[in-house]
């Protein structure tokens, strides 16, 4: 286990920062499952509050982090000017949390957004594909040092994927992971999904049915609990009731997509899903793992590592994500 050095801030404070370093940005509320996951990758941690951690190189994202910053850098407070040399616009994050106790901690912020170029975080439109294509770097201020990465992970600024909802077409929320996953996540490629049909398990009362009624050509909507009245006047969606569990995938031979928001068990729904992937046609999966207590990091890790053997597989906690993570995955040949 790797501690986290107490004197870190002092070190910025010195003007002895660290020269190889990463920042993660974790997800609100979700800071200790970040910490968990840096732990068991053995990956060391130089600094941690509520709202930024610094740790070592990273080669991919975690799971938890809602931004990374890869190979950050750091400059003191007096150079600030440095920033403005740099071709895009800064987008900054404001990493200070009551569990940094330091003197005068940010002295300088606003002096500095006043004197670069700011890219502000706005609410996402639902579009795809989606037009946003703008480079921006991103920064923070710790103790007297400006830390900054030139080519943050997201697309979109910090990771904050709030959107422009329609607050009275779907019949729940549940839509906007949906519209992260699709939008954002850059995961799958969504030009030809209207020649497709795909289907859904454990689709009541219809959030994410909603959004596939609108996309794919044909959409199977399977629950024992019925969807939504608004949803009747969309005429491609073909629903069932009938228990996800107990289908047969056999029987849908036209179908390429499995979308999947069932409450159940880690190990129940990697049952379900394996079932899928060999009794079907079915080439693209999205199915969320559900926690009722802290993140399984071991059945993340031994599924990750069977599905990966099958295909492109990702397991990512969505901005929208409450206790739970989402699984995509594209089979081999697809």
């Amino acid at each position: 286990m790797h501690l986290i050095p107490k004197d870190f801030l002092l070190q910025l404070q010195l003007k002895q920062p660290l020269s190889r370093f990463d920042i993660l940005i974790p997800f609100k509320r979700f800071n200790n499952e970040l910490v968990r996951e840096l732990v068991i990758l053995s990956i060391p941690i130089y600094f941690q509050s509520e709202k930024i951690i610094i740790t070592g190189l990273l080669k991919a994202k975690p799971i938890y982090a809602q931004d990374w910053w890869p190979q950050s850098k750091s400059l003191l407070l007096s150079q600030y000017a440095e920033l403005k040399k740099l071709p895009n616009w800064g987008c900054y994050y404001h990493s200070f949390d009551s569990t940094v106790k330091t003197k005068n901690a940010f002295p300088d912020e606003k002096k500095i957004r006043s004197n670069i170029k700011n890219l502000d975080c706005k609410r996402i439109d639902w579009k795809l594909p989606h037009p946003f294509n703008f480079k921006f770097f991103t920064w923070t201020v710790i103790g007297q040092h400006i830390l900054y990465c030139t080519e943050p992970f997201q697309r979109f600024p910090l990771g904050w994927h709030e959107f422009n909802e329609d607050k009275s077409s779907p019949p729940n929320r549940a839509y906007v992971k949906l519209w992260e996953i699709l939008l954002v996540q850059n995961f799958f490629d969504t030009k030809e999904v209207s020649q497709h049909a795909c289907i859904e398990v454990g689709c009541s009362p219809g959030g994410w049915t909603w959004v596939l009624a609108q996309l794919y050509k044909k959409v199977y909507a399977i629950d024992k609990a019925p969807l939504a009245k608004q949803l009747s006047k969309f005429k491609n969606i073909d629903y069932q009731s009938a228990d996800a569990f107990k289908l047969d995938p056999k029987k849908f031979k036209d179908a390429r997509w499995f979308f999947s928001d069932i409450i159940c068990t880690p190990d129940r729904m990697n049952e379900l899903v394996s079932k899928w992937l060999q009794q079907s046609q079915v080439t693209h999966f999205v199915s969320t793992i559900k926690f009722k207590g802290p993140a399984d990091f071991e059945f993340l890790q031994r599924f990750q590592q069977e599905k990966s053997s099958l295909g492109d597989s990702l397991i990512t906690h969505l901005y929208h994500n409450k206790n739970e993570v989402t699984w995509l995955f594209k089979k081999n040949g697809a």
